[in-house]
């Protein structure tokens, strides 16, 4: 047997105490005695629209909180990642900024080194050139100046004419050739030559018919013009070491 509830017309078994679909309580078979279960006649909360609604809602929430919080763990591995990469740049850079420092202060030591090495005693220095120089006449020596130029000469001769140039440089024309003539007092010199030779400070000039022996080395030919316009081509000796002959 059936009955219908007086609420809702929903088809009910005889002995239902309760109406399955709007939650109206019977008090017996009879349907006038039928009443209302307050606690029964609400929906259950799951069939509620607004319960999906917001379901939906702390889905979104719980998803946005776990994208910002994983957007800023990323964050902060990237900028950790990129501080350990800029540390280690700036390691590298150091070493190598130390490298070259000390590269850098180790060659100035080197040529100090370089240049303390101990000098010659200059007497020394004196005598190895002037054993070294040969001796060569007039002749040989003119007829192909250049030819031994760089050689190291030892002469003995007069000066015929003085004329001073730059700083303590003086040039010299010098005849080199000793003739000897049983009518005058004197040798006569002749075969001239062109020097140059450097006064040390405080000593005593060189003067015209003074006789000095010197040691130089060969400077090939030289041409020069005289105070007529002419040109004049010598053998040319940069003297090194000079002593004047008493």
């Amino acid at each position: 047997m059936f009955m219908k509830c007086p609420h809702c017309g929903n088809e009910l078994k005889d002995d239902a105490k309760f109406c399955d679909k709007c939650g109206a309580g019977f008090g017996g078979n009879d349907s006038t005695s039928a009443t209302v279960n307050p606690a029964n006649a609400k929906k259950k909360i799951y069939k509620r629209w607004y319960f999906w609604v917001i379901i939906v809602v702390a889905i979104m929430i719980v998803g946005g909180v776990n994208g910002a919080i994983n957007g800023n763990s990323s964050s902060n591995k990237s900028k950790q990642e990129t501080t350990v990469a800029n540390q280690s740049s700036e390691k590298a850079t150091e070493k190598a900024t130390e490298k070259a420092t000390e590269k850098a202060t180790e060659a100035p030591t080197t040529k100090e080194v370089a240049t303390e090495k101990p000098t010659k005693d200059p007497k020394k220095v004196e005598k190895e050139f002037k054993d070294g120089c040969k001796t060569i006449d007039f002749k040989t020596l003119s007829r192909n100046p250049d030819k031994y130029k760089g050689n190291d000469y030892k002469f003995e001769g007069q000066i015929i004419q003085v004329q001073e140039g730059w700083g303590d440089s003086v040039d010299l024309r010098i005849n080199i050739t000793k003739e000897e003539n049983e009518y005058l007092d004197e040798p006569l010199w002749t075969d001239t030559i062109y020097a140059t030779v450097e006064i040390p400070d405080g000593a005593d000039k060189l003067l015209e018919d003074d006789v000095i022996t010197f040691w130089g080395t060969c400077d090939g030919d030289y041409t020069y013009e005289t105070v007529m316009g002419n040109n004049v081509s010598l053998p040319k000796i940069d003297i090194k070491y000079y002593e004047l002959n008493k």
